[in-house]
């Protein structure tokens, strides 16, 4: 007869969460970081600032994720064409 050990889950634990893919704050818009050593990085919709990633302490305290994630745009620049008038002569 094995010995079998049950995994303790806390109350909060969700199984569907396991399987959400993670979101990435630094692809969100609202995602800044600071000047502060101690709290390294910050979160402009929710107003707080955090040592680890602000995404991990909303899921952490609210038990659900971030709700105010937004996709930064990533435009890409458009390509200067040179043109003798953009060229700059000076040495």
């Amino acid at each position: 007869m094995g010995v079998g050990y049950a995994m303790i889950l806390p109350y909060h634990f969700d199984r569907e969460r396991v399987s959400m893919k993670k979101l990435n704050c630094f692809r969100c818009k609202h995602f800044r970081t600071t000047w502060n050593p101690a709290f390294p990085r910050a979160c402009n919709a929710y107003g707080f600032k955090t040592k680890e990633m602000p995404s991990a302490l909303v899921l952490k305290s609210t038990g659900t994720e971030c709700l105010q994630f937004a996709e930064k745009n990533h435009e890409k620049p458009k390509k200067r064409t040179v043109t003798p008038n953009n060229i700059d002569y000076r040495l």
